[in-house]
């Protein structure tokens, strides 16, 4: 890993633990539609925790950077992005960025040259049945376009 020590388990479930006992992030759960609504146990604090660590974030990045999507922890898109700056041969930059359409040029780091443009648009999210679901995909269909072409990067290149 980087620069980043994990901390020995037994330290980062008492920091957990702090963390849900403050109750810092019950106020921002009312604001915000899920990134904070799935902690309900210092165990979901904890798997966010060891997730992000997988990806070099610290214990309180981890509370912004990763979210349960039902059991399962997941990087937000910002975080999937800062995740290939860092460790990736390749840099990004958004080509594209509208409701129905995300192209992001995938850039070779040590010869300046497009490698493809990688592309999600408003076909691919109905093929996933995603266009028009409720929730996210209605409200910010532009981002969520956006965070699912840097997802499938994710996955294909690195």
């Amino acid at each position: 890993m980087g620069g980043y020590v994990f901390p020995p388990v037994a330290e980062l479930r008492a920091l957990a633990q702090d963390v849900f006992d403050s109750g810092c992030w019950r106020e921002k759960a009312k604001d915000q539609q899920g990134q904070w609504k799935d902690i309900t146990s210092v165990g979901r604090i904890f798997a966010r925790m060891l997730y992000g660590w997988e990806f070099e974030l610290s214990p309180v990045n981890c509370m912004t950077a990763v979210y349960m999507q039902g059991d399962k922890p997941t990087l937000t898109a910002a975080a999937m992005l800062n995740v290939i700056a860092r460790r990736s041969m390749y840099r990004l930059e958004v080509k594209t960025f509208s409701p129905t359409l995300s192209e992001i040029n995938i850039i070779d780091r040590r010869t300046g040259n497009i490698v493809r443009v990688a592309k999600h648009d408003e076909a691919d999210a109905k093929k996933a049945r995603l266009w028009g679901k409720q929730g996210p995909w209605t409200d910010y269909p532009q981002n969520m376009t956006l965070a699912r072409n840097v997802s499938n990067i994710a996955r294909a290149e690195c």
